[in-house]
């Protein structure tokens, strides 16, 4: 007898009465109901998927999905391990580095006319090196609220969020702008603004020496009444081997070894943008360059003006 389906599961929703006379007769014949809980992303309603097969097949199947889980739910032990390590680390980290950056910053006041030239770039040396330690564990704790730390969902006016964040990088000799409107969205505002400042900072960031940075930032409409917000730059890009794993954890691209970084930037807005329930990725910018963006899901209007309002929301964003 020939298999019912290709064993790809079926939404049990979907089920019809030509389904329904199918399995009884898979049933009949031997075939084993196999249902599975899946959910597409964090915090998602579970769905149940049900599939037929042979009784050998069933087993497997199960055995499969049973040492999935069970690994599944190791692996969220060892992060949330890690995570809780990470974050006490980082804390009793930020104690003694204070302390060290206060006594360089003496020694520098009180000696600073009796320190030659050697050890003055010696201080120097010691106070980037601190710099650095400082940046990947402020970074850390970052990381590990990024997911975290609870979230402040309300109504946020993009254009006024992107406009702070611009005017923060006003000093940097670049050149920023913002093409078309930016309507409200609903969103946590620091959260958000953290993920702004990185990507426009990066665009700034990561541009050839001796060459103005142009940063573009735009939002339009994306599927589902989504926003799609994008930062387009000129920089040195990305090679696009790295683009799969340029928002993992530690991991820097090839192009970046003259570039300070600690690679959890971006790691930390992909944290953030998937607790908002969207995605991030990374293009390339045509005419050189990159182009970053990340969607951010917005509630559907209610009540008698929501067709009106979800076509003014439309019309803002083209």
């Amino acid at each position: 007898m020939s298999t019912p389906n290709d064993h790809t599961p079926v939404p049990k929703a979907a089920a019809t009465p030509a389904r329904t006379a199918i399995s009884a007769a898979c049933t009949a014949a031997g075939y084993i109901a196999v249902s599975l809980l899946a959910s597409a992303t964090a915090g998602a309603a579970d769905t149940v998927w049900e599939s037929l097969f042979p009784p050998a097949a069933a087993v497997a199947v199960c055995w499969a999905g049973y040492r999935w889980n069970r690994e599944r739910r190791e692996q969220q032990r060892r992060e949330s391990e890690l995570r809780a390590l990470m974050t006490m680390a980082s804390h009793d980290l930020k104690s003694p580095l204070a302390t060290a950056t206060a006594h360089l910053e003496m020694l520098r006041q009180d000696h600073a006319e009796g320190l030659g030239d050697d050890a003055g770039q010696q201080l120097s040396g010691m106070e980037r090196a601190l710099g650095r330690i400082n940046r990947l564990v402020e970074d850390l704790l970052c990381y590990a609220a990024a997911e975290q730390a609870p979230m402040d969902l309300r109504p946020v006016a993009l254009s006024d969020l992107i406009a702070d964040v611009i005017a923060d990088h006003a000093g940097d000799g670049s050149c920023v702008t913002v093409d078309g409107p930016s309507p409200s969205v609903v969103a946590d505002p620091e959260l958000l603004r953290h993920v702004l400042d990185n990507l426009i900072g990066n665009a700034i960031k990561y541009t050839p020496t001796g060459v103005r940075a142009r940063v573009v930032v735009a939002v339009r409409a994306a599927s589902g009444g989504a926003l799609r917000v994008e930062v387009a730059d000129r920089g040195i890009g990305i090679p696009e081997a790295d683009r799969p794993k340029v928002f993992d954890a530690f991991h820097r691209s090839a192009n970046s070894g003259a570039y300070r970084g600690t690679g959890l930037g971006l790691a930390i807005c992909r944290r953030i943008v998937e607790r908002h329930g969207g995605r991030i990725g990374v293009d390339e910018n045509p005419g050189g360059g990159s182009r970053f963006w990340f969607t951010l899901p917005q509630p559907a209007p209610s009540g008698p003006a929501a067709p009106a309002m979800a076509a003014t929301a439309s019309a803002a964003v083209k």
